[in-house]
């Protein structure tokens, strides 16, 4: 039973419908009236697709009150609509055509059901192979009709069914619909007076913007509530996708290549953008096989010359690197004269202490073991320099020595060479000179920008120095790499634009045509997510390979860098930076998608 009380329908200033009250059983239902008095707007109430004023009570239930998800399962369990123009989705098979309502369900039907439902309207099994392009417009209304009963809903809505057919498919129309009506609810809005009279149980007319009749609403104390909602079968989605692509086939192909081009793009511009000192310091480590690096206190200008204490900054610099390994200026060990035979030399860069976990972070290749009081670990070049071997003695003056409990490998060129590792009760800790720093890479971005932030501190290292030098040229490839990225982003978001407004544009009939099978925003989306997701899958395909070559290829050799010290690349492969291109371009997709959909398609029909 549908029951309408005072329904209203206004469209702008415009009265549509006013004060309509009636009520609606089983049977066939003609509404007849004027062109343009309300007869498709009245369906489009009934349908839920349109605000009203007043209630409309279908089977006890007040569809003024459905929130979205209950209103697409009304639309799908309750409704069964048919249309003028069929609502048939070309892009489908008859029988993918057949099963729409029951896909939105989820749900099968076994194929006995389905040739007795074509044979019940008139139509023969081999329709199922026929495109519905090639169909007449009787048979294509049939099929409609044949959706509806398949989908087994309470009310079936009929839209003028036979509006653009000859008298006699018309006429079969009306006597398949009357057929129809036996076991439920049949509404059908027609501008033939004749057959309506007909056929019609019950024939209403919209005279001065309502149905000027006598029936008594019925009161409805207890309205049902819907809590139940459609699963949308993602095949079904996805395959609509696919058509979306294959119907312009050449238009993707276009989206695609672009896309790769502005993820690879992209991808090599935030390299190039995060392109810094700390980046190229580390990269250049990192080939070097450099395992930590020396911050030190003084002006760059003064690298290798009189170091100066750390102790200023000291409470700052540990809560920055919380692993770090300090280097003492002890006079008692490194300020002394060191005996060994024949052999005299003074000024140790320092003194530190190790356990096993500086060990493990500096990466430091030790033979022996970390000293204990009274004892020493020395580097291979001070081992060598003085031939001296694990458990030999290492004198600090004529008379006193410390046990060589282990050696650790040092490159000559690039680490530091000349220093002690000694037990904590060892060391008197008389000043800071440096801090010594794992080479990996958040470390050594922190360190660089340290070192620009406060330029009383250095990091010790030839490349860095080259790389102060350069600190101009770093910036104008920054500003470069910003402003591309600026341009490709721009350029991006046009063409995303463009694809998305006229596919969604396009379409604008196949999703109306969901949307009155009960299809939900997000399934909508999603058959358009599915569409980019495709895209995108494709250009991570192309682009990744092209942006791994790329990267390697882009070299720095600017700024004051010697022949001998080796280039480093300048957008150096980063699958952060890679992921953040994809994403960004993903994300920016989602947007315009919703924004169309929203815009063209998730709207009031008036």
């Amino acid at each position: 039973m549908i029951v309408l009380k005072n329904v209203t329908k206004r469209y702008q200033d415009k009265i549509i419908l006013e004060n309509l009250n009636l009520t609606i059983d089983n049977g066939l239902t003609i509404i007849n009236g004027m062109s343009g008095c309300g007869k498709t707007t009245l369906l489009k109430c009934l349908m839920g697709m349109t605000d009203f004023a007043g209630d409309i009570y279908v089977e006890g239930i007040n569809i003024k009150d459905l929130k979205p998800k209950a209103k697409s399962y009304y639309l799908n369990k309750y409704i069964a609509y048919i249309a003028q123009d069929y609502n048939l989705l070309e892009e489908l098979s008859v029988l993918d055509n057949l099963m729409l309502y029951l896909s939105f369900r989820k749900e099968k039907i076994e194929k006995d059901k389905i040739t007795q439902v074509l044979e019940y309207v008139g139509l023969n099994e081999d329709i199922l192979k026929a495109n519905i392009k090639n169909l007449s417009g009787g048979e294509k209304q049939r099929l409609s009709i044949a959706r509806a009963l398949l989908a087994d809903n309470k009310i079936i809505l009929a839209d003028e069914v036979t509006g653009s057919l000859d008298e006699d498919n018309a006429i079969n129309i009306f006597e398949l619909l009357k057929k129809v009506s036996q076991d439920r609810i049949v509404i059908v809005v027609s501008h033939n007076r004749m057959l309506s009279k007909l056929y019609a149980d019950t024939l209403l007319e919209i005279k001065d913007k309502t149905i000027p009749i006598t029936f008594k609403t019925s009161e409805l104390t207890n309205p049902i509530t819907i809590n139940e909602s459609i699963k949308t079968s993602n095949k079904l989605l996805f395959k609509l996708s696919n058509k979306i692509i294959g119907e312009k086939k050449l238009i993707f192909i276009l989206f695609v290549m672009f896309l790769t081009i502005s993820i690879f793009l992209a991808a090599l511009l935030i390299d190039i953008i995060d392109f810094n000192k700390g980046n190229l310091l580390y990269n250049y480590l990192k080939q070097e096989n450099v395992n930590y690096i020396n911050l030190y206190e003084g002006q760059i200008n003064t690298i290798n010359s009189q170091y100066q204490t750390l102790n200023y900054k000291q409470k700052e610099l540990d809560e920055i690197f919380s692993y770090n390994v300090k280097l003492y200026d002890d006079s008692k060990y490194t300020n002394t004269l060191h005996y060994n035979e024949e052999l005299l030399f003074s000024n140790l860069k320092g003194v530190c202490s190790l356990n096993n976990d500086d060990v493990n972070r500096l990466n430091l290749n030790l033979e022996g073991n970390l000293p204990k009081v009274g004892e020493v670990v020395l580097t291979s070049y001070l081992a060598d320099l003085l031939d001296k071997d694990i458990n030999d003695k290492y004198y600090i003056s004529y008379d006193k020595y410390l046990i060589i409990s282990g050696i650790f490998k040092v490159n000559e060129e690039q680490e530091l060479t000349d220093i002690l590792i000694l037990n904590d009760e060892d060391i008197t800790s008389e000043s800071i000179i440096s801090y010594l720093l794992p080479n990996d890479k958040n470390t050594i971005v922190k360190a660089t920008n340290y070192c620009d932030k406060h330029l009383e501190y250095y990091i010790e290292n030839n490349y860095y120095y080259n790389l102060y030098m350069a600190d101009e040229q770093i910036l104008q490839y920054q500003i470069l790499g910003g402003i591309a990225l600026f341009f490709l982003i721009f350029i991006t978001i046009i063409f995303l634009i463009s694809y998305f407004y006229n596919s969604i544009y396009y379409k604008t009939k196949t999703i109306d045509i969901l949307n009155v099978v009960g299809s939900k925003k997000l399934d909508i989306f999603k058959m358009y997510l599915f569409n980019l997701l495709m895209a995108v899958m494709i250009s991570i395909i192309v682009s990744l390979p092209l942006y791994c070559v790329i990267s390697k290829c882009l070299n720095f050799t600017g700024g004051n860098i010697s022949q001998d010290i080796p280039s480093i690349p300048l957008a150096d492969f980063e699958f952060v930076s890679y992921i953040i291109g994809v994403s960004s371009f993903l994300a920016v997709g989602v947007f315009f998608i919703i924004l169309f959909l929203n815009k063209l398609i998730y709207r009031k029909s008036n």
